[in-house]
Order: C-alpha cells, then sequence, then structure tokens
C-alpha cells in the first residue's frame, strides 16, 4: 500500500512491542520438546498448560490481520494480487490453528500456512527489481 502521510515509525514501534512479548513469552514459559517418533521426522514443542493461550493468541492476530487485510483491498494503489495471496495466507494459518484448537492432529505441525507465507515472501521479493 502506497501512503505518503504513514510514518514508519509506527511499524517500528509495533515490531519492538511484538518482539518484546515474544521474547517475554520464550522466557517466563518452559517448553517440553518430544521427538515426533509416531510420525517418523521432526519434533514438538508443547507448551504444557499454556497451549491453549498461544494458540488464541495467534488467532487473534490472524483475525486482525486479516480485518487489516480486508479494509485495505479496496483501497486506491493497493497492489491487490499481493494483498490476497497475504489473505489466502493468514486464512490458511487461521484455519490450521483453529484445527490445533480444536485438538485434531495430522502431522506433528502443519505446514500448509507456512508454504503459503513463503510463496507470499516470494512474490513479495519478486516484485523488487
Amino acid at each position: 500500500m502506497r501512503n505518503k502521510k504513514f510514518n514508519i515509525t509506527y511499524l517500528f514501534i509495533a515490531v519492538f512491542l511484538f518482539v518484546g512479548l515474544y521474547l517475554y513469552i520464550v522466557i517466563t514459559m518452559e517448553p517440553n520438546i518430544v521427538p515426533a517418533s509416531n510420525y517418523g521426522f521432526g519434533y514438538i514443542i508443547s507448551f504444557m498448560n499454556c497451549r491453549e493461550y498461544v494458540l488464541a493468541i495467534y488467532t487473534i492476530v490472524n483475525i486482525l490481520f486479516i480485518t487489516f487485510c480486508a479494509f485495505f483491498i479496496g483501497k486506491n494503489y493497493v497492489n491487490k494480487k499481493g494483498i490476497s495471496i497475504i489473505m489466502v495466507a493468514l486464512l490458511a494459518s487461521f484455519i490450521e490453528k483453529i484445527i490445533l484448537l480444536v485438538g485434531t492432529k495430522v502431522m506433528p505441525e502443519y505446514l500448509l500456512g507456512e508454504i503459503i507465507c513463503l510463496l507470499c515472501l516470494d512474490y513479495a521479493i519478486s516484485l523488487f527489481k
């Protein structure tokens, strides 16, 4: 999105807040890392009693970003293809988190949202010439 009135310092403040929150969570929560022997590959990181809280926070953040994208998709000077790819990636990640909250497990971790996010990143990088 192109906006000459947007001040990038707000973006830096948001990044520092998210990094600070992440560091707080990593330092205070004790994860339990177990090899995923049932699946033959990978590992499972469990946050014991806080799993539902972590997934709920991921879900809330995904909903906020989806709402943000939906608000700006109709604006002028917006890369509609790029924002559509971002929305699909966020929806896939949102669905994965809801499936994990329900308790269904197919793989140690769901990768579809991550793969779509990587495709979105590849598209964004390809825009730079």
